[in-house]
């Protein structure tokens, strides 16, 4: 009688350990499904936003703003031409012997992009903790952050060996199934979701969308921002101010033949797509 209650309890206690990994499994697949999503997010948003984008250095990306190439960015030559290039140097000459202008350009707005990412986690952001899950540190760590103990499989086991039996295979398990071989270099030590968030914070250029300035021959004082490719807006003095590649104060400005203050004037900061999109792939990689 004795040994059949040993053997009952055992398989109860199994019972309770599967169980309780089911639950805690449903929480952490739930984490894991956000890199599915984010990656999905990132693969429609190539096919319709940057399919389009300059292949190579060849062609002209003035229009397009973007490089299929990730490592690219499109710079400005001059108002007439800019290509995607791994790097630029500002005032180099080239084999034409032209003058680079060399600023980075890309395409303002990611809404669609931000929308999709933020649907991926939303439900996540803050979740709703299970007491008995809370209780195990492994579990709780995972629950929170969604990231691995220690960040790699060997950490991670010389951390199990802290806990009782119980928690200890608990520890293994989680070990087993959720942690990488080798520790992941992510941005943010919290995982992917503060990362993407980061990604918002850190994305951004100035707005040169349709309601800034065409050329130089309306002032840009109210929107103090330019759509042409390199142009900047820039002081003539307290009433006027135009878009343009140069200006330098004291001296005469080709545009009027007067002299300019030259302040630079700095439009509203929106989100740079490309830069997200760079930003949020490194996420998904790395964390």
């Amino acid at each position: 009688m004795v040994r059949t209650a040993s053997v009952l309890s055992s398989i109860a206690l199994v019972s309770a350990q599967d169980l309780f990994l089911q639950r805690l499994e449903t929480v952490v697949d739930a984490r894991g499904a956000v890199h599915t999503c984010v990656n999905k997010c990132l693969a429609d948003d190539h096919t319709k936003h940057f399919s389009n984008c300059e292949a190579d250095g060849s062609t002209d990306c003035s229009t397009t703003k973007c490089c299929q190439v990730v490592t690219d960015t499109c710079y400005v030559k001059n108002p007439y031409w800019s290509s995607c290039q791994p790097s630029c140097k500002p005032g180099h000459v080239d084999e034409q012997g032209d003058k680079w202008d060399c600023t980075p350009i890309s395409p303002t707005g990611c809404v669609h992009l931000q929308a999709c990412m933020d649907s991926c986690h939303s439900s996540l952001a803050e979740p709703e903790e299970d007491p008995e899950l809370a209780e195990e540190p492994v579990a709780a760590d995972l629950q929170v952050t969604g990231t691995c103990t220690g960040g790699s499989k060997s950490v991670c086991y010389q951390s199990c060996a802290q806990f009782d039996d119980y928690s200890k295979h608990v520890c293994e398990v989680l070990c087993d199934k959720y942690c990488p071989d080798e520790p992941k270099d992510c941005p943010n030590k919290n995982g992917l979701v503060a990362c993407l968030s980061d990604c918002k914070d850190t994305s951004t250029t100035t707005d040169s969308g349709s309601d800034c300035e065409k050329d130089g021959s309306t002032s840009c004082l109210n929107s103090k921002c330019c759509q042409a490719p390199g142009a900047k807006c820039f002081t003539k003095n307290p009433y006027w101010a135009a878009c343009t590649g140069e200006c330098t104060p004291g001296k005469v400005n080709p545009l009027d033949g007067q002299v300019w203050d030259c302040e630079e004037l700095k439009g509203k900061q929106v989100c740079d797509s490309y830069e997200y999109r760079k930003c949020a792939s490194e996420c998904a990689t790395r964390c």
